[in-house]
């Protein structure tokens, strides 16, 4: 197994000593004493523990966040609940943790804007010229507890922002103002937010385990929130609008034909998920796995249709 380098690996090596400190003060549990104490939905295995305990590799945010639950309390007999008050900082270490691998593997050149972004941009600047003010393209949302989900409306003049501060922020692109008070509902930090193709609906997801619609024009919820296998990561919109992804542990598919009625999915699909998925225009999806592997869906249908994608192994130089 290849050792993680850099500022990512030191971080994951410190954590990882840091749990098996939480390991030893709880009552120093066999790998698979931890494993059997996992709650019923949330599977933990021997390997896994094994590797982020000696920092060789970072799990899934809810796979993390299970070991830590069943470490904090395992001299108890129970699993530490989502309340928890030490559970927060565990929660910001993987978010840490994740940021660190991410900045660390991208090497990929930057995408080019697409065509109604560019347009976008130039107005925000033209705008800002024009009232004789300095250029700042990102809003200012310092009283909302971070910034961890953003996305554009369809035509760029909306952007949604999610934040730690249990609330989703719209804001007028070309005024650079926020565009109408924050939205309430969920009870936990928002963590994903998505606009329909048509622009008229915005889907939010949380760490509350749950997902909201909104009408954009109204600021109002449009349904009763949709519940999840743990939290939301991330959301995804079909390109006919009638259907919405929502990615926990899994992916669970939710028929918006009608918005105020969704209807769930029988099942789940796409299970050790390790990235977002990606949604073609013609309904195919494709999931990344913790095997190293891509698989490929028919997404409706919640079906696979390929033999999985396996990634190429790194060779070091000669």
């Amino acid at each position: 197994m290849r050792t993680a380098t850099g500022d990512f690996g030191r971080e994951l090596r410190l954590a990882a000593a840091e749990l098996r400190t939480l390991r030893a003060l709880h009552g120093d549990p066999t790998l698979a004493q931890i494993a059997a104490r996992a709650p019923r939905g949330q599977h933990l295995s021997a390997s896994g523990i094994s590797a982020a305990l000696r920092g060789h590799s970072l799990p899934s945010r809810d796979y993390y966040l299970t070991l830590v639950r069943v470490l904090l309390a395992y001299d108890t007999n129970k699993i530490a609940s989502l309340q928890h008050p030490d559970l927060p900082q565990w929660r910001n270490r993987w978010q840490r943790l994740s940021l660190l691998r991410h900045t660390q593997n991208s090497n990929a050149p930057a995408p080019q804007p697409t065509e109604h972004h560019a347009a976008l941009s130039e107005q925000v600047v033209l705008a800002t010229l024009r009232r004789g003010e300095h250029v700042q393209l990102p809003p200012t949302a310092e009283d909302l507890g971070g910034v961890w989900a953003v996305a554009f409306s369809p035509n760029g003049h909306l952007l949604a922002t999610g934040h730690g501060a249990k609330t989703v922020q719209l804001w007028d692109t070309v005024a650079q103002r926020r565009a109408g008070p924050a939205l309430f509902g969920h009870t936990d930090r928002v963590t994903s937010v998505a606009f329909s193709p048509d622009g008229r609906l915005l889907a939010t997801g949380s760490e509350d385990a749950t997902a909201r619609l909104w009408d954009v024009e109204s600021r109002t919820l449009v349904a009763e929130p949709l519940h999840n296998s743990g939290f939301v990561d991330s959301l995804l919109f079909a390109p006919d609008g009638q259907s919405l992804y929502v990615q926990g542990r899994t992916i669970r598919r939710w028929d918006i034909t009608d918005p105020r009625r969704p209807q769930k999915a029988e099942k789940h699909f796409a299970n050790n998920l390790t990235s977002a998925p990606a949604l073609s225009t013609d309904g195919l999806l494709i999931t990344g796995h913790a095997e190293g592997v891509a698989h490929l869906w028919k997404a409706q249908e919640q079906t696979r249709i390929d033999a999985p994608y396996a990634a190429i192994p790194q060779t070091s130089p000669p």
